[in-house]
């Protein structure tokens, strides 16, 4: 199954970029983590697809927040920033593959192990920490 375009699946779609927004905040992600991972155990999409939605979607809008010098956004993206942004990217006519954008390697483990557990909370274990 394919991802229907995030334009027409707004509804469904903006809590989980909330979800993975956070783990790009200037802040201590620990807590974060554990939030966003019972947050998306919760979602209809799955796991592959989760994963799609952050690194096409949501790491290309969000990652240079960890990248300003002076401290980027802490208190947490507001849905219409994100929407505004994602959807500009999603039709842009030319746009950067979501592998060329920096800080994916940082996240990739962190990201593995929040899935291994939103896949693990739907099988029916706790909610433990990431």
């Amino acid at each position: 199954m394919s991802l229907p375009p995030a334009a027409q699946d707004l509804a469904r779609r903006l809590p989980v970029w909330q979800s993975w927004s956070d783990i790009y905040l200037d802040t201590q992600t620990s807590a974060l983590s554990a939030a966003a991972v019972r947050d998306l155990a919760t979602s209809e999409y799955t796991i592959d697809e989760l994963r799609e939605i952050l690194w096409e979607e949501i790491h290309p809008a969000c990652i240079f927040n960890l990248m300003i010098p002076s401290g980027g956004e802490w208190a947490g993206f507001t849905d219409s920033w994100l929407e505004e942004r994602i959807l500009r990217r999603a039709s842009a006519r030319f746009k950067l593959p979501a592998r060329w954008f920096p800080g994916r390697s940082t996240f990739l483990g962190d990201v593995e192990s929040m899935l291994t557990r939103i896949a693990e909370i739907r099988r029916g274990g706790k909610a433990g920490p990431c």
